[in-house]
This record gives C-alpha cells, structure tokens and sequence, in this order.
C-alpha cells in the first residue's frame, strides 16, 4: 500500500538553512537518485559521507537528485535531507543523541539490555522520536517535502510492506498530509531494538526488515511510477558499513540459537543478504550508472560496530571510515556528475507528471 496527500503549501523556510533551489526542468533528461541504506548508529558514517559531498561541492546534496529513498536509519536522514536539513546538522543529531538512543556502557547495562529484550524492546523508542524531534518541524507532512521520497517500512497490523511517499506520481490522497516526523519514527523502528510505531492506524517496524538498501525499491519507483526510461536513471547508494567476508559464519557446524542470537548475528545477516541482493539486481540493470559508497570493516572494528553501539570508539571509528570513503570516492569522475546536476524538486516534478 502506498501513501498519497493533499499538495499543501511549502512551509516557510528555516532561519538556519536556505530553501532548496526550486529548479523547473533538468540539465538533462538525466534521472537521479539517492539512495540511503539502513544500520543503526552506524547512519553516524552515511550522515558523513554526504556532509563531506556537501562541503567539497558546496551546495545541498538534495539539490542534487530527483528523488530520494531511505530505510531505517538512512530514511531518517532522508526525511532530514527533504526537510532542508543540512547533512552536518544529520551528523551532528545522531553523533549527539546517539549515546543516549542506543545507551548501553557497561556491563550491568548490556546484562540488563539483554534480560529486557526477553520480555520488552532493547531501548526506549521515546528517546529515538525525541532525536528526530530535534531534526524536522512536527508539522512537516510528506506534501511539505521539497524533493520527492520513498520509504519502506513494514505494516505489522497488515503484514505487508509498505512504501511511505510524497505525491509526486499519483493524484493527491488523504494521507499525504501524513507526519514526516511518524514515517521517521515508522521506518526506524527496528524489531528487538525498538517497539512497533503506531502509526495512524496500525503498527509499523523498520524496513530493513525488507529493503535495507532501498535501491531496488527507489528504481522501481523512478522507471513505474514517473516514467523514467532505465537508460536515463543514475543512482548514488550509500551504506553504513558492513561486516568482513565470514564474519557471520558459525565456528563449528550447525550453530544454535546463542550463537545466532549473540551481537545480533541473526538479523545482520538477513540485513547484509537482501541488501547485497537489492544492490546486485540493481547493478544488474544500471551498471557504472550506479555509484555505491561504502566500507568493509576489519575483524577488529566489527566487534566495535554494532547496530546500537554509540560509544566513544564506534564514534570514532564511524566517522574515520567515512572519511576514508569519501577521499576514495572523491576521486571517481561519476560523484562529481552527480553533484553538478540539478534535481526537479517536488512542485515542478508534479507539474512534469500533469498533476496540479
């Protein structure tokens, strides 16, 4: 199921950032799109990796694209990206409020983490929408966008996936006018971690449970849902890391329950599966047209790097790893490609698709 809205008025733009530049038509029939995976406090290196875009170009790096997708994490930092934030202020949000989301330091609190997940969620969802308090307006709604967006999540009252957008390819519908701030909350809502989000109706839990990188799910929306021929779509897909080759593997055969229960082994490696298929299908039928930052961590720092771990080191290596990406990435031709072009921003790509 998908979500629709009303077109409302664009909010005034915040103090602290200029409005994004509302361009009516595409250098080129050029097609871009950005694409923000999932992985808990590990979101800390994408938020760098894009605050470091936007600094070397200087400009906002949603100005960029055509659309934008996010799940989990990534779909916070998308609907920050949407809502005129800067990708610094992102970084900053979740290096800040990390440690207090995902608190777990020593030992009494990982013990009393883990008895809880027995019975409860592993941490405090209040404190997770209280961080995404501090990144959009509680009046942003997804017709108040100013790029379109896609984010997955999945509806626990219907048992299926459903993908949060803006109006930018269907007639208006009344859920548009839809809270920005609930779809955050909604796609970051990750089993075991945190409690199902009600939204509206029903009950959601993130969409990394389906799309963690929500690439296949953004082409999807770029060559059905606005037309785009394939040969015209470019995608920039950015990660949150990701585990050394075997890190997940059993250390004798036939691995029980605490094995795969023990740092979470279970859902990361669902997580890193269909997130390596989504990127390999979408390889498949874009080619060097897609362009994917990312970063394999070492034995060492993956012990350091789970999903809600925000502690000093995890902060650290997080924002190193970004930094390393980024001085590789800078060097490749199609990164600055993608920061020259000028992306239709929401109103004008609805006009482009005939709906007023």
């Amino acid at each position: 199921m998908s979500l629709y809205g009303p077109v409302i008025p664009p909010t005034a733009a915040r103090p602290d950032r200029e409005p994004l530049t509302s361009t009516t038509e595409p250098v080129s029939a050029r097609f871009q799109i950005l694409s923000l995976c999932g992985g808990g406090y590990r979101g800390l290196y994408t938020a760098r990796v894009l605050e470091l875009m936007e600094r070397h170009f200087e400009r906002p790096i949603a100005e960029c694209f055509d659309l934008i997708a996010g799940t989990s994490v990534g779909g916070i930092l998308a609907i920050g990206l949407v809502s005129g934030r800067s990708a610094a202020q992102l970084r900053e949000a979740l290096q800040d409020a990390g440690p207090r989301v995902f608190g777990r330091n020593g030992l009494l609190q990982r013990i009393g983490g883990a008895c809880r997940t027995l019975i409860a969620s592993k941490h405090d969802g209040r404190r997770l929408r209280e961080m995404i308090q501090t990144l959009l307006d509680a009046s942003l709604t997804l017709a108040d966008a100013q790029r379109a967006l896609v984010v997955p999540a999945v509806n626990l009252t219907t048992g299926r996936t459903e993908i949060f957008k803006t109006p930018h390819a269907q007639p208006a519908h009344a859920l548009g006018g839809l809270a920005l701030l609930d779809v955050a909350v909604a796609t970051a809502a990750a089993p075991v971690f945190f409690a199902p989000a009600r939204v509206l109706s029903g009950e959601y839990v993130d969409g990394g449970m389906v799309a963690n990188a929500p690439d296949a799910i953004a082409l999807h929306e770029a060559e059905h849902a606005l037309g785009q021929p394939t040969r015209d779509v470019f995608m920039l897909s950015v990660g949150t890391t990701f585990p050394p080759a075997g890190a997940t593997v059993p250390k004798r055969t036939g691995g029980g329950l605490a094995f795969w229960l023990r740092e979470h082994r279970l859902l990361e490696l669902s997580l890193s599966a269909q997130q390596s298929l989504a990127q390999g299908l979408c390889k498949e039928r874009l080619g060097e047209r897609l362009l994917t930052v990312n970063w394999a961590q070492s034995h060492r720092q993956t012990r350091h790097l789970a999903m809600d771990v925000a502690d000093a080191e995890a902060t650290r290596t997080l924002l190193s790893l970004a930094d390393a990406s980024y001085a590789q990435t800078a060097m490749d031709g199609r990164l600055h490609q993608f920061m020259a072009h000028r992306g239709l921003d929401l109103a004008a790509l609805r006009t482009r698709m005939g709906l007023h």
